[in-house]
C-alpha cells in the first residue's frame, strides 16, 4: 500500500483550503474524495500499489491538471502539488 498526498494551490502558488481532491482507481473506477485542511493539505492512506490511479482537485468550476499515479512508481509515498487554474 502507499500514501498519495500533497498540497492544492492557485495559479499564483497560494495554498487553498476546501478544495476537493479526487483520487480515481482506474481498474475498478472507484473514486475517493479528500477536502484539503486549513494549509491546502490532502492525504490518501491505503492507495493499493498494484493499480493506476488518476488525481486531481476540483473548486467552484476550476480543476487541475489530472496527474496518474502509476503501478510501476514504487513510491510508498507519492507527493504531489495540485494547481487550480
Amino acid at each position: 500500500m502507499r500514501v498519495v498526498s500533497g498540497i492544492v494551490v492557485d495559479a499564483n502558488s497560494a495554498t487553498m483550503p476546501g478544495v476537493t481532491v479526487f483520487l480515481k482507481d482506474l481498474k475498478s473506477k472507484n473514486i475517493r474524495s479528500f477536502t484539503s485542511d486549513a494549509q491546502g493539505n490532502y492525504r490518501f492512506t491505503q492507495v493499493n500499489m498494484a493499480q493506476d490511479h488518476e488525481l486531481w482537485a476540483e473548486k467552484d468550476g476550476k480543476k487541475s491538471v489530472v496527474k496518474t499515479v502509476s503501478s510501476w512508481d514504487t513510491r510508498k509515498e507519492f507527493v504531489q502539488e495540485l494547481k487550480l487554474k
